[in-house]
Parts: C-alpha cells; structure tokens; sequence
C-alpha cells in the first residue's frame, strides 16, 4: 500500500477477501466477537473497524468491534450509525479506560438489499466516523 507498511484484514466472511489483491493485504479469517488474541498487543499502528450496521441479534456489537481493535492498537477508525451515537461514545469512553472518542465525519452511506429482511432495494444511513485514541 503506498499509506502503510503492512495492510492486514480480519474478517469472519471468506467471501469478503475476494475483492482484496493478496499481495497487498494480509488476509486473516477470525471473528472478532471472540477477540483478536492471536495477535500481539500495540502490533497495529492504526485500525479501521466496519461493524455490522444491523441492530437484530447483535446488541453492543459496534463496540464490541472497537474494544477488539484497541486491545492491539492505540487508535481507531470505525463507522457507525450516527443513532447510536450517544450511547456508543459514552461506551467507549467509560468501559475503554484511557481512551478518548470522537466523531470526526458525519455522512451517508449507502446500503444495498443483502438480507431477505430488507424491505427497500437500498437505503441510504446516517453514519459517523468515530476516533478512539488512546491517551497517556
């Protein structure tokens, strides 16, 4: 990548790492709900989090994926729905001691029909892009 040395992907979808060049990104099938312990703590400059959007049979997830991304890493990038906003940065910022959060971008992003429960063929969601840092 010309922005950083190494690029690693952990996803629990293999079909997920079929849009990435092998040469370019580190692909590792995990999920992360179960933690990233096979990796080594501070091992990643700068983590990028994309959690589930969805609310059903997944409560707390979105933060979930952010803890999963500091235990290796002194900061983090994730999007979220700008709903869960409140609750989400107090989260963060109570459970995740010596961490600050905040929401640099709000924005919009577009999600096409993927689940038989979708009832629109795309819709279009408020998101944030959230920072948490770690702070000495």
């Amino acid at each position: 990548s010309a922005f950083a040395a190494a690029v690693l992907a952990v996803d629990v979808d293999p079909d997920v790492f079929n849009d990435f060049d092998r040469s370019e990104v580190d692909c590792i099938l995990a999920d992360v709900r179960v933690g990233l312990k096979f990796l080594r703590p501070g091992c990643i400059d700068t983590a990028f989090t994309n959690p589930p959007f969805g609310t059903k049979n997944n409560a707390g997830i979105d933060a979930l994926f952010v803890k999963a991304a500091m235990s290796v890493s002194p900061r983090c990038y994730s999007l979220h729905k700008s709903s869960c906003r409140q609750k989400l940065v107090k989260k963060l910022t109570s459970t995740v001691d010596g961490h600050e959060c905040s929401v640099l971008a709000e924005m919009s992003f577009d999600l096409p029909k993927q689940y038989r429960f979708h009832k629109e063929d795309c819709i279009s969601i408020a998101v944030d892009l959230l920072k948490t840092e770690r702070v000495e």
